[in-house]
Formats: C-alpha cells, structure tokens, sequence
C-alpha cells in the first residue's frame, strides 16, 4: 500500500505563515504539517509515499533531504507499448487468476494493465520490459493523437509540412529543433507561474474579472 501527499499548496489564506514556503512548511508546536503527516504514514507501516510539490517545491525537497526521509525523485516516465509475450504457465497460474480476482473485486470496465500493475508488487515473478528507443510508435485513442500519428510516421517529404500544420503543438515533439520558435526568457515569472498553478480550476470555470478589478490586482501586487 501507499500514499499520495499533494504537497504544492501556496497556503494563500495563511498569510505570512506561508510567505516563501508551502502550506505543508507551517509548523504546529514546533512540528511542521509535513512531518506529521509522514509520522502519521510511518506509523500506520506505510512504506512508499508519492508526493506532487509545486510552489516551493525544490525548499520542501530539501527540507525532507535534511529530516532523514528518503527522496527518490522521478523525472522521467514512461508509458506502455502494449504489447506482451506471457508463457503458458505464467498465463494458467498468475496472470488469469489474478484477472478472475481483479474482475469479481472492482467489476469489468477496468484497464487490463492494472493487474499487471498490481503484480509488479510481488517479488518472485519474473516480468521484465523492454525500453524502446528510436523504434516509432504511437497509442491512437482520438483524432488528435491520429493526426500526431500521421506526422510522426510520415515520409520525408511530408513530414515537415505536417508538422508545420499543427497550431503550436511543437511541444509534443521533443526531438523537434525549431530554430524560429520564439520564446522570451523574461515571461512568465515564477510569481505568475504559481499563481496560474494555484488557482488553475477558478480560471477555467468562472467569468475573468472586468479590466478595472484587474488594474486593481495589479496595483495591489506591485505595492512594496
């Protein structure tokens, strides 16, 4: 079993208490909010703790380094090609069994990889991957991703005319050198970063505020 912490609160309504460092920072007696929920956790035999930080994030992290917590940080994932080679026995003794279980506990309309996801946990079978390199693939769920699909396995003659036709999706080509791309190292801010993070659902589900609450915010922020 584990645990998910969402550590990347900005803790706005704290006020000074959480000026230049996250909500899970403040401390209560003497104890922050952090490592009580990691006591919490440690007593409760809860052995692996995935955290999501954001505002402050690289503080917190460091934070923990010093209080003796292990940080296994992940900056790359990988996703599934789908596709598997199971051997007869493995298929009669592990693999149906644990879907049986996995169907009659959480019903049918449930991914297939989560059994293999749940079996990983077990540490004497034998499942080994297989990392891709430059070998093309591309899971197909919708026309967007039949469109990116179109540009990555296209001849050299069309390929860059596809990409060129997609409305900025450069970003989902890594490997792309757009040498005309412009970009501005100036903006935006980490200020405006965290702000957009923090209050990312209220901007896409509610009306903006008019041009005068606006130039208020501005010049409410820009005060010393």
């Amino acid at each position: 079993m584990q645990a998910l912490i969402l550590a990347a609160g900005m803790g706005r309504r704290l006020g000074k208490h959480t000026k230049g460092q996250t909500k899970c920072m403040v401390s209560v007696n003497g104890k922050t909010l952090i490592e009580r929920s990691l006591d919490a956790l440690k007593r409760a035999n809860i052995s692996k703790v995935v955290m999501v930080i954001g505002y402050e994030g690289e503080n917190l992290r460091k934070f923990i380094d010093e209080n003796g917590f292990k940080w296994d940080k992940k900056d790359n994932y990988y996703k599934t090609v789908n596709i598997y080679k199971f051997s007869k026995n493995f298929s009669k003794n592990c693999y149906v069994p644990f879907l049986e279980a996995y169907i009659k506990a959480l019903g049918e309309n449930e991914y297939y990889e989560q059994v293999l996801r749940v079996m990983t946990y077990i540490d004497n079978l034998n499942l080994k991957a297989y990392k891709l390199t430059d070998e093309k693939w591309y899971e197909i769920d919708d026309i967007q991703d039949l469109d990116i699909a179109e540009a990555l396995f296209a001849d050299s003659h069309t390929e860059l005319g596809l990409y060129q036709r997609r409305y900025g999706g450069y970003w989902r080509f890594p490997k792309l050198k757009d040498f005309c791309y412009l970009v501005n190292p100036y903006f935006p801010n980490d200020d405006m970063l965290n702000e957009l993070k923090s209050n990312f659902n209220i901007l896409i589900s509610e009306y903006p505020s008019g041009l005068n609450v606006q130039n208020l915010l501005h010049i409410k922020n820009s005060l010393p």
